[in-house]
């Protein structure tokens, strides 16, 4: 199993070759977490998911999420497979 770090890392170097960018849009990070866009703002609201930058001077301002904020999310979520291949 990998470490921390060695997720981070493989996952950093994954998705910044497929985006080329070090800020993600909110539909870029949904498809990136397998998520709606819904489900990516409610996240927001309930302060769950990673940390997103918005202008606080304009009310409806776009999110934007750094690349290595979610890319720390996704290596802190581990998911145990429970199926057996017997």
């Amino acid at each position: 199993m990998l470490t921390y770090e060695e997720r981070r890392e493989l996952l950093l170097r994954v998705y910044f070759n497929k985006y080329d960018t070090l800020e993600l849009t909110r539909k870029q990070t949904a498809h990136l977490l397998n998520i709606s866009t819904s489900t990516l703002d409610r996240w927001a609201q309930k302060g769950v998911g990673p940390s997103f930058h918005q202008n606080d001077h304009c009310k409806n301002a776009a999110k934007s999420y750094s690349i290595l904020d979610v890319v720390d999310f996704l290596a802190t979520r581990q998911r145990v497979c429970t199926i057996s291949h017997e």
